[in-house]
């Protein structure tokens, strides 16, 4: 009898979840493709369940008539990539468990995998003494592994009496724990003992997935990017970051253009309207990239291009003081290079030199950084059918 094999993570499933996110959405597809091509007489495919309603909102700041023309260009083009997945045909958008367990049980699957992403983290949970689905628990009957899942900065000091008993069932019915970070994997070992070879942490799904550039390169190209012969400094900042005018003016003193993937004033150039595949290989035609953004970082990783990342605020980092975005430099050996743990302590000068050393200490890394993304690309395929050996 044919396995069904259901996958438990964030994607673009218009008109459920509208979330236009390209990392969110390049990870869902990996681990869509590795799963498949370890299991491939198996029926593979997206659970369409969502904790919550993300409907399309638009990215209102320095609005114009042209951002507006891109956010509905990007619209489209992430309906398209949706496409790329085969989905359950039943779907549920609800923040009750129970329901929700239900749900997934009566789609009939063999085996499920939760993640990746960050589907732990907890301040989306109905109340705070609950949990959410994504914890699967043991009413759920199928075998379940995370994969390269996060909980990004929730600690076990904070947790309720009730949210530690819940979690602890769900931990016990999984049947391999692959997580992506640090701090995920402090908080986990709460849970299991020193000698349980479930918990590992395992590498994000996209550093298996191939760049084709041929998609970049049309979008650059339409884009006319590169006629100035300038450098281009990609900056992805959030609203709050009060630096990023004085600073690009500064660097465009220096000789630099600006370009920025969300709409911004201090921009010379807004890439608003990416599709994930035209994301991926962006990054390659960057002097540098300032990001607060996890998968900015993998891409620009996989493009051998410089990057400075920071975390966007005191929520992402858990009380060992480890993050997602710390966690992913120092498993590179690049954070000293290549990471601003608290960017609001920066001056206007600080981040200017920093951005200028930047792409020099990166130069010097170029030969570990490669050999680091061919391990972590045989690591999760290697994570993978070794789950897969077990359904």
């Amino acid at each position: 009898m044919q396995k069904r094999i259901g996958i438990l993570t964030y994607f673009t499933d218009p008109p459920y979840f509208n979330d236009i996110n390209p990392g969110m959405n390049l990870q869902a597809y990996s681990v869509f493709e590795a799963v498949k091509d370890q299991n491939p007489y198996a029926e593979v495919e997206m659970i369409r369940y969502h904790s919550w309603w993300a409907i399309w909102r638009i990215y209102v700041s320095s609005m114009t008539l042209d951002t507006l023309k891109q956010d509905v260009i990007q619209f489209i083009k992430y309906y398209k990539f949706s496409k790329s997945f085969a989905l359950s045909k039943k779907a549920l958008v609800s923040k009750n468990s129970t329901k929700a367990y239900q749900f997934i049980n009566s789609l009939g699957y063999d085996a499920i995998y939760v993640g990746s992403d960050t589907l732990l983290e907890l301040f989306r949970a109905k109340t705070s003494e609950d949990i959410t689905a994504y914890w699967l628990n043991r009413t759920v009957d199928a075998k379940k592994f995370m994969i390269a899942a996060s909980a990004r900065d929730t600690s076990y000091s904070k947790l309720t009496d009730g949210q530690k008993i819940k979690l602890n069932d769900s931990i016990q019915t999984f049947d391999m724990l692959g997580i992506r970070d640090n701090a995920t994997y402090e908080l986990i070992n709460n849970f299991t003992n020193k000698k349980d070879k479930r918990l590992k942490i395992v590498p994000d799904p996209t550093f298996t997935f191939d760049i084709d550039y041929s998609f970049a390169q049309k979008y650059v190209e339409k884009k006319g990017l590169l006629k100035t012969g300038k450098p281009i400094i990609c900056f992805h900042l959030l609203k709050t970051n009060l630096f990023a005018q004085p600073l690009a003016d500064k660097l465009r003193e220096k000789g630099f253009i600006i370009a920025s993937l969300r709409p911004a004033k201090y921009a010379d150039i807004i890439l608003k309207d990416l599709s994930p595949l035209e994301f991926a290989g962006i990054f390659k035609f960057f002097h540098l990239t300032l990001t607060h953004r996890f998968h900015d970082s993998v891409f620009c990783i996989k493009n051998l291009s410089p990057l400075l990342l920071y975390p966007p605020s005191k929520n992402y980092v858990n009380e060992s003081g480890n993050s997602k975005q710390s966690s992913l430099m120092d498993s590179f050996n690049i954070r000293e290079e290549c990471f601003i743990k608290d960017i609001e302590s920066e001056t206007i000068d600080s981040l200017f030199n920093k951005i200028l050393q930047a792409p020099k200490n990166f130069e010097e890394k170029k030969v570990s950084i490669n050999q680091t993304l061919f391990q972590y690309k045989e690591d999760f395929t290697k994570y993978v059918k070794e789950t897969s050996e077990n359904i």
